[in-house]
């Protein structure tokens, strides 16, 4: 599903060239609605897109990490473009927040992400990518 997203997003932003890498571990796993997933990883993906000068990586892995704080499945999305300031990273988790104007949006993609996370009992953390943009942590639990 990470892949079908991927080329499909990389078709919409055809223009900016991005490069996407993808480390998918197969046994990797979501306990749950596979609705929710797809919206989960298309919006945080759409973000990274949309948001990246040229590159984006997405890494899935599975199974459980000692250091992943007992996730089931981690999902990292990492992007090239200008980040999430440290400041706004909490505000943009919720519905209608918007940090940058400038490009086209609702400012909903990111808290529909959020709002499925808890659903499932799992955490999203945003910080800095080595990449220079924004990094997307999420781990969700196994049942």
């Amino acid at each position: 599903m990470v892949k079908r997203l991927v080329n499909s997003l990389e078709k919409v932003y055809v223009d900016k060239g991005i490069a996407c890498t993808a480390e998918i571990d197969e046994s990797a796993r979501f306990w749950g609605d596979e609705d929710d997933l797809f919206e989960l990883v298309g919006n945080l993906l759409e973000n990274a897109f949309k948001y990246s000068n040229n590159r984006v990586r997405v890494l899935v892995e599975s199974p459980v990490k000692p250091d992943s704080g007992g996730a089931g499945m981690t999902l990292v999305i990492e992007d090239d473009g200008p980040g999430i300031d440290g400041k706004d990273r909490e505000q943009v988790l919720h519905r209608g927040n918007r940090v940058d104007q400038q490009v086209p949006g609702q400012g909903i993609g990111l808290s529909v992400a959020h709002e499925i996370i808890a659903l499932y009992g799992g955490t999203l953390h945003i910080s800095s990518s080595e990449m220079g943009g924004a990094m997307i942590v999420v781990a969700l639990p196994s049942p």
